[in-house]
């Protein structure tokens, strides 16, 4: 069973996790070992999404952007993030914008994945792209706005899909928001 696999994966064994947690959150962005790909192309299979993840070489940019948002964020969610957010990875083909998932050795601890393009799109053409993916080969369109278009950079567009994905790593503390980890429960729609 595919989902057993997944339980059972080197990704939720503590010792995975070892060099990745004495960093401090600005530092956490990485590139996905081959454990961490393996385990997303099955988990998309688990899921019946179609992309296969792909490892990719994160570059100055994206670090860059990464360091920008985690120091804006308030100092409360940055100790969160210190404490319950054990890494970033940046993979290219994800099936998705962004995915948070749990640790089974970490029972309050998560990870993040985000596909390259987040780090391509401007804040307001990332909104419109996902707001219109639903409708794609159809003739409804729709144009979505959430930065003022002097504000709309691609570190906007990443600071909103990170807290997005933040707020997972926040349900993985409080359970009664969501049981977003279950193993029967699918992840929900790609990001």
């Amino acid at each position: 069973d595919l989902k057993e696999v997944q339980r059972n994966s080197v990704i939720h064994k503590e010792g995975f996790w070892k060099k990745y947690q004495k960093l401090s959150p600005k530092e956490r962005i990485f590139e996905a070992p081959a454990e961490l790909v393996d385990y997303l192309v099955r988990d998309n299979k688990v899921w019946g999404y179609p992309a296969i993840p792909k490892a990719y070489a994160i570059g100055k940019l994206e670090r860059e952007i990464f360091k920008k948002v985690i120091g804006e964020f308030p100092k409360g969610l940055r100790k969160m993030m210190k404490e319950n957010m054990v890494a970033v990875f940046v993979v290219e083909n994800l099936g998705s914008s962004a995915l948070t998932d749990g640790i089974r050795a970490f029972p309050k601890k998560s990870f993040m994945v985000f596909d390259r393009k987040v780090f391509q799109k401007k804040a307001n053409d990332w909104c419109t792209w996902k707001e219109n993916t639903p409708f794609k080969g159809s003739e409804v369109s729709l144009k979505c706005t959430i930065r003022s278009p002097k504000e709309s950079g691609i570190k906007e567009a990443f600071q909103y899909i990170f807290a997005h994905e933040l707020a997972h790593v926040f349900n993985r503390q409080n359970k009664e928001l969501l049981p977003f980890w279950d193993d029967d429960l699918p992840k929900g729609f790609p990001s």
